[in-house]
Formats: structure tokens, C-alpha cells, sequence
């Protein structure tokens, strides 16, 4: 990630083959997919194909399955005065515990 004044930008690569989930998104925040073609489905849109370059807004809540056709690379900006990457992290990204991974919750 690279922070600005007032912005973070953090870079997102996959391989083409490659299917991964996102985190959940605690704020709304730009997005481009630079290179690629890949599907994404969120539980608001299901499935859709996005072909770069591509520019969209991520809402708060938004946690996504990704597909990527191609190698692809998808840069996101984060409205932050922060430079920890910690504390950017904190603000950004939801907490979740994911019992299929940690176990159930106490």
C-alpha cells in the first residue's frame, strides 16, 4: 500500500486461474481494475464478468468471491490520513472470525 495525504492506495494481483475471497469492507472506497478480466460475485450484484480497465465504488459491508480469467491487477483507494498499515488495515477491513478457519466463536 501507498499513503498519500488523505489516501491509500493498495494494489491487488491474481493470477489467471485464480479464485480467492475479499475481506469485508468496513468503508466506502474507490476501485479500478487496471488489467484483466475477471468474475466477481457479491451477495447485492451475484455473479458478473469485468473486463479492465474498469472504475467502481465499494460499499460498506461488500465481501466478494473473485475469479480471474486472466492475470489481472485491481487497485484500490482508501480515504485515510493514516501511513500505519496497521491502523489503515483497522479502519478498512471488518472484523470476522471465520469459524470454518478458527473454530467457532467462544
Amino acid at each position: 500500500m501507498r499513503s498519500r495525504r488523505g489516501c491509500t492506495a493498495g494494489p491487488c494481483t491474481w493470477q489467471g486461474g485464480t479464485l480467492a475471497t475479499s475481506k469485508i469492507h468496513n468503508q466506502e472506497h474507490q476501485y479500478v481494475i487496471v488489467s484483466g478480466t475477471l468474475s466477481v460475485w457479491t451477495k447485492e450484484t451475484g455473479a458478473v464478468t469485468i473486463h479492465a480497465p474498469f472504475h467502481g465504488i465499494t460499499k460498506p459491508g461488500t465481501r466478494r468471491v473473485v475469479y480471474a480469467h486472466t492475470d489481472v491487477c485491481w487497485l484500490t483507494f482508501h480515504p485515510t490520513d493514516e501511513t500505519d498499515l496497521d491502523v489503515i488495515e483497522d479502519q478498512i477491513i471488518m472484523k470476522h472470525t471465520n469459524i470454518l478457519l478458527e473454530g467457532s466463536p467462544s
